[in-house]
């Protein structure tokens, strides 16, 4: 993936501001979908070991979110074992801590292949 340095700088400058105007995520994550080429992007919040809470998306996501909490992902998302190396480092690469073989056959990222 691409990202482009220009309009990832002006994207963050929106996420800058959506900190003190809530209405302003949702431009500033579509944004930074398209400043890194990216299908869609979302943001959301950990509520719990092994649950996320409320989520933003990008509008092309929409659907796959509808799926994602309505096949109750957000209650048994294996990816919260990702927490706490996000608390510890700010970053956190699914790639870093997740196999190939994982990638492959765990149901989650089959369910993300197939969407709702």
């Amino acid at each position: 993936m691409r990202v482009n340095a220009g309009p990832l700088a002006q994207a963050l400058d929106q996420v800058q501001a959506a900190v003190f105007e809530p209405p302003l995520w949702l431009p500033a994550v579509e944004a930074i979908s398209r400043a890194t080429g990216a299908l869609g992007a979302n943001i959301m919040e950990p509520a719990g070991r092994g649950a996320f809470g409320a989520a933003l998306c990008t509008e092309n996501l929409g659907d796959l979110l509808e799926g994602y909490i309505r096949e109750e992902w957000n209650t048994r998302d294996f990816r919260a074992q990702l927490l706490p190396p996000l608390h510890r480092s700010g970053v956190v690469l699914e790639t870093n801590f997740i196999s190939k073989q994982q990638f492959d056959q765990h149901e989650y990222y089959k369910f993300l292949s197939v969407g709702p």
